[in-house]
């Protein structure tokens, strides 16, 4: 089995769960659909890590390589109310997931804006057991850890 992964943004109150998709080429892409879960009123850590799993697990592989690359960014565009990847990446966290067989590993990023897009802060990650509270108070803390 290969690795699942997914990416969770984070801009005010709200919370972007992107799945990810696996190009012909080796590629990871942006897919659909992406969770949006606004914490203004506060976040049960199960629910969270119960709709991570969720994502994770609608992650593809071997689709289409991509001719149009501006689409890619579109799915997530949109439920933040911003018409450009500049204006999303000016004030978004960003947290890589990995699923890889029974453990999570959340991997928070430094926001080198959009240019640059997101670095991984690889010495800040943490790996998690396959348990939905693990999973979504470990995401909000590396949200949290994010630079």
């Amino acid at each position: 089995m290969h690795m699942k992964t997914a990416t969770a943004y984070q801009r005010e109150s709200k919370i972007f769960l992107v799945p990810e998709a696996r190009t012909t080429a080796g590629v990871r892409i942006s897919a659909t659909p992406v969770e949006v879960i606004d914490h203004a009123t506060g976040i049960d850590s199960t629910d969270l890590g119960k709709v991570v799993i969720s994502v994770l697990n609608k992650f593809q592989d071997s689709v289409p390589h991509p001719t149009d690359w501006k689409s890619i960014t579109i799915p997530f565009l949109k439920p933040a109310g911003v018409k450009s990847w500049r204006e999303f990446v000016k004030s978004a966290k960003s947290v890589g997931i990995e699923f890889e067989k029974d453990k999570i590993r959340l991997i928070p990023m430094k926001n080198l804006g959009a240019k640059e897009g997101f670095a991984p802060l690889t010495e800040k990650s943490v790996t998690v057991q396959l348990s939905a509270d693990e999973i979504g108070k470990g995401l909000l803390e590396r949200l949290d850890a994010c630079e």
